[in-house]
Formats: structure tokens, sequence, C-alpha cells
């Protein structure tokens, strides 16, 4: 049958669609017609081949025929290659499928198409299961391991070396602890060596020391201390503490006796530390410290120090031939701060109470009023000064107060402010209470006077209350309690109430006061136009009493560590310095004499500084309420005080 040219010329070939079947194409008279392929049947094998063929890119898509081309079966009557075996191509699929040659590459030939097979390794976890359920399921191996187990507990628990060894090599460590006396005085013995192998320490101011990280087993312990006994025992260190209990160490070197007293009481100063080098002790009750330093030669010294919290730390030296008790007086450390025209100014000195070591503090600049006022702080860190040494005045030209603070130690000073007027009221702490006139304010200014507290420490300024003008004051805890003749921003006329930092402000008593004074150190009774008023410091209101039998008002200043307060109470012509016991309620007379006239500060917790007024010429005292008579600080310029 001959092909019928015209259907043919209709119908080309789609590009995008295979042919369902080759066409034989129309023969060209200048070619001569090829032998038709011979036709190969359609096997699984055939199918195969034809699949190989196609993914290693040997047939091209039907898309890439060129119809006008012989397919490339037609040979040129060449024989056909022979057909690859069905093993091989087996092979060869199997290796395509498992993915084992990536795309694009070239494929080999022959057994290289042949995937290796792939090899699951276990994992850690899997691999100890599997042991673990093959030793379960053995049970000799099983049991006899178990057996072996118990064996070697037994002997780590039972068998101390073994134990020591392995407890020390897996870090288990012991504890030991001693508490060291002094034979000759029977008190803790402080910087006694503790020592255990290649650990040590020392005992502190209770004759304690506690050694950690001992390695367990024998091992020798050693306390030793220069001038006194080494003391050895050898302990065999288990996981427990180890507590050798008080170890009495026994002096063999040089013994020093010293008594130590108050400078101005006279009485016996208790645990005072006295020391040399690592030679040690402290004070009795009755004053005695026995020091033991090692064996020398009676031409050499030794230096001693002796300190306690409160006094100056002293300093003395003795030949290593002394033989005897040596007094010590001991001075209280707060040095006296005091205000001296000698130099023709108004100086600010600085000195102890025994009169050693006085140095000009600040120096004035003859630019001073008599408007003058020093008063330290209870940690005898800083001192507030009033004083018109700027020589600043007003647009009026009134010559207005400056508020320094000096440091007593170093004599830096940082002036705080000017005003018309300044009132140191006292320190609590470290912060100062005061009073202030602000500089050109009209008198029916309701802000005219402000109350401050300022903390040193901080910087900061709190401002406690404000008003036209305050009458009374009573500082008493950390509570200030005032008189209010004209308007508080936040309370009316009369006695009000705040603490230092600014809160629990309140209104204790409203209307006009014309008088406010401390009869007792709880109490203040309030005089009105219509009647008086007592209030008991701390309640909420005041009630009606009595009038006041004087108008005396006592003024307390209470101690750093608020336990007692110290007042004045007049008596004919002599003033009687008292101290008052604040948890008791007990007043005891501490001087009495002619012209005591005012309490100046504290000086520590058991020292009053105090001052005399006689025919104009002012002298200050210190004084220890434990008794002893007075000492004599200074002669001090005449000064405005609170």
């Amino acid at each position: 049958m001959e092909p019928n040219n015209q259907d043919y010329e209709k119908t080309p070939p789609d590009s995008s669609e295979p042919l369902a079947a080759p066409m034989t194409p129309v023969p060209n008279e200048a070619e001569p017609i090829a032998t038709a392929p011979e036709i190969v049947p359609s096997t699984d094998e055939n199918r195969l081949h034809a699949s190989l063929a196609v993914a290693a890119g040997d047939i091209q898509r039907e898309a890439d025929l060129d119809l006008n081309a012989l397919p490339s079966d037609f040979r040129n009557g060449q024989a056909e290659e022979e057909p690859p075996k069905a093993e091989d191509l087996k092979a060869a699929m199997t290796a395509i499928m498992q993915g084992d040659k990536k795309k694009g590459e070239a494929r080999p030939e022959g057994d290289a198409l042949i995937a290796p097979p792939v090899v699951m390794k276990s994992s850690i976890a899997e691999k100890i299961k599997h042991a673990f359920y093959t030793w379960w399921d053995n049970r000799v191996m099983r049991y006899v391991t178990l057996a072996l187990f118990l064996i070697v507990l037994a002997v780590i628990f039972f068998v101390p070396i073994v134990r020591t060894t392995v407890f020390n090599a897996f870090g288990v460590r012991s504890t030991l602890t001693v508490t060291t006396i002094d034979q000759s005085t029977l008190m803790p013995l402080k910087n006694v060596v503790l020592k255990v192998g290649e650990g040590k320490t020392k005992t502190n101011d209770k004759g304690f020391a506690k050694l950690y990280d001992v390695r367990l087993g024998k091992q020798e312990v050693s306390v030793a201390k220069p001038g006194f006994k080494e003391y050895k025992k050898t302990i065999d260190f288990g996981m427990r503490t180890q507590d050798l209990g008080e170890v009495t160490m026994t002096p063999q070197g040089i013994q020093f006796e010293l008594v130590l007293l108050d400078y101005l009481s006279g009485k016996p100063v208790k645990d005072a530390e006295v020391s040399s080098g690592e030679a040690t002790t402290r004070s009795d009750k009755e004053g005695l410290a026995l020091l033991t330093v090692p064996p020398m030669n009676d031409s050499e010294e030794v230096d001693i120090e002796i300190a306690k919290k409160g006094y100056r730390t002293e300093k003395i030296t003795l030949p290593a031939s002394f033989n005897g008790k040596r007094e010590v007086k001991l001075v209280v450390a707060q040095r006296a701060v005091f205000i001296n025209k000698a130099s023709g100014k108004f100086d600010v000195y600085k000195m102890y109470v025994d009169g050693a070591k006085k140095e000009l503090l600040l120096a004035g600049t003859g630019r001073e009023s008599g408007i003058i006022n020093v008063l330290p702080d209870p940690e005898g860190k800083y001192a507030a000064l009033v004083s018109t040494r700027d020589e600043r005045r007003n647009k009026d030209g009134y010559l207005l107060s400056a508020l320094t603070i000096i440091n007593i130690e170093t004599g830096d000073t940082d002036t705080l402010e000017h005003a018309e007027q300044i009132v140191t009221l006292g320190w609590r702490g470290r912060s100062l209470i005061y009073l202030q006139t602000v500089a050109g304010s009209s008198a029916a200014n309701p802000n005219r006077q402000k109350i401050i507290a300022y903390d040193y420490a901080t910087s900061k300024r709190n401002q406690l209350a404000s008003a036209n003008y305050f009458g009374s004051t009573v500082l008493s805890d950390d509570t200030l309690y005032y008189q209010v003749t004209a308007t508080d921003p936040d309370v009316k006329s009369g006695l009000a109430r705040v603490d230092f930092d600014g809160t629990d402000k309140k209104q204790i008593y409203e209307g006009d006061v014309w008088s406010l004074l401390r009869t007792d150190y709880q109490t203040v009774k309030l005089q009105t136009p219509d009647k008086w008023y007592e209030y008991k410091l701390g309640t909420l209101s005041a009630v009606g009493s009595n009038p006041a039998a004087t108008y005396v008002s006592k003024m307390f200043v209470d101690a750093p560590d608020g336990k007692w307060a110290a007042w004045i109470d007049p008596r004919d012509s002599r003033g009687v310095l008292m101290a008052y016991d604040i948890a008791n309620a007990k007043s005891k007379e501490i001087v009495t004499e002619r012209g005591l006239s005012e309490v100046a500060y504290w000086l520590g917790d058991r020292v009053v500084a105090y001052r005399t007024i006689i025919n104009g010429e002012v002298n200050e005292y210190a004084v220890s309420i434990d008794g002893g008579g007075p000492k004599h600080i200074s002669e001090v310029s005449s000064s405005y005080q609170r």
C-alpha cells in the first residue's frame, strides 16, 4: 500500500506529543532505499533495554527528532550490536532505583553499575542495651558479676586502708575544728596556727579555727604559736568532722603584764586587744593583759600595740628584760572640735581629750562675727560650722551665715548654703538637722523658715517643715517635734511632728502655742492662750494639764548609741551635769560646777563635752559618765550654740 502523500502533508507531527509509531519516510530519488530494520518482539527484556537507553540519554526525546533523518536503528546494512544480557540489565536498573548515582553523572559500564550494600551502624545506646541484655540473659555471668560487686563493696567499707584510698581518690574530705586557750590567762588565744598536711589556718578572736579539705586517713595535727609549746596529735580522719575541743597552750616565751585603764574614768578596760607581731592577747575584766612573745635577748625591744573600739590605738615599746606591770591609759578615739581666737581669728581646732595632737583644722578668715558655732557628728568624722567667714551679704547689706561641713580627718570643706540665720539642732547618725531663715525673704513669707535634714554620706537635703516662724524644737529618737507659730504648708499653727526622713508628719495640737517646755525626757508642756497641755512624746495628742513649775526647758542631748542623754540642771549659782539612763528612766549626777552652762556634744557613747562660762571666759571640758573627774580641753571662744 502506497502512502498517502496528501494526508501526510496535511498532518505534520506535533513536537509536543510522542509519535505513535515511526513512519517510513518517502524515498528520495537520489538516495537508495535502505534495508528495513529487523523488528524485535516486545518482551520484558526489550522494554528494560529501552528504559535504560532513555535513562542514559542514548535515545533522544521525540520532540527533538529530525524527521528527515534516518532512525538510528538503520545502520546502512551494518550488523546490530549484541543486546545486553538480562542479568546485567536487571543489576543496572537496581542501581538506578537505589539512587547511588548523582543526576547528570556519566554512568560506568559493567560491574560499576552495581550499588554496594548499605551497612547500618548501631548507636552507642543500642550497643549498651544489647550488651546488657546479653549479660542479663546469661545467668552464670550475671550472678558472678553481682557477687564480685558485693565483694568489692565489702572490701571498700570494711578494709580501712582500701576505703581511705578510694574515698580520697574520689575527693572525699574531712574537717577539723579546735579552740585554743592561753594557760596563763585562761582566755581565747588568737593567731594560733592549726596545720594538717599541707593545709593550715589560724584561730580568730575567740580562739576558734576550722580547717577544711583534710584528706582521710591517719595524719599528724599541729597546733602552734610563737612563744607557746606546740601541741601535736595523730588523728585517723574519717568523713565526719573531727573536733579537738579546747587545747590549752603553755607559754614558753617572754611575758609582759599590762594594765589597761580608761583615761577619764580610771576604770579597767575589758577586751582590749594587745599584740606584737603574731603574738596577741586580750585584757580581762580587771584590765589585765598578759602578752607572750617568743624568747629573745634582753637587749632587744618589743613593740606593742593596744586597740579597742571607741579608743585611740596606743603604741608602746618595752625592753625584753622588762619585769613587772605596765599601766596604759586609753583615750577616747573621737577628738574634741572647738573654736579658739588666740590668733586673733576664729580658728577651728581638733584635739584628743588628753591634749595630744592639737591641730589647726580650719583657719579663720578674719571676717567671722561672734555668730559662730561648730558641732561634730557622733562618729567624729565631720563637723558642721556656722559662721560668716565668706562675708556674703544680702541685697540689703545684711551679713549672711554659711553652713560649712568640715572633714575632721582631712580638713576639706564643703559650704552647703547661705542664709540670714542658721541654727544647728543636732546630729542623728549621719544626718544634720538644722533650721535656716531664707535670705531676703519677707517676714510674712509662709516659707521664710525651713527645717532641713542633710545626709553627708549621700549629700541629700530633705526639707522636713517650713513656716513663717518656728518656736521651740525637740529631738527625740528619730523624730522632730516643732512649734509652729505661723502656717506650715502641711499643718496649722500649734505642735507637729515629723520623722527625720520626712515621713509620718502629723498635727499633735492645733491652735496658738505661746511656749513649749520640755519638763522631762518624755514630756513637754504647751502653754496656750486658754490653758496648759501636756504631751507624752510618741503619743497621738496632748491632754489638759497644770501649769509648768518653772519656765526652764531641759535641753537633753542624746548619746550616739541612744542609751544615755546629758542635760544641765541649774542649781543656785552652780550647774549640775546630769546623765539620764533612757532605758531605766533614771538620772545621775556627773559634775557639779560653777558656771556650767551647756552640753556641747558627746565624744563617743560614754564621754560628754560641756562648757562653763565665768566672767565671760568660756572653757570646754570632757568627763566620763562612768566616773572620774573632768579633764580640761581648752579655752574656747564664746559661740552661738543651738
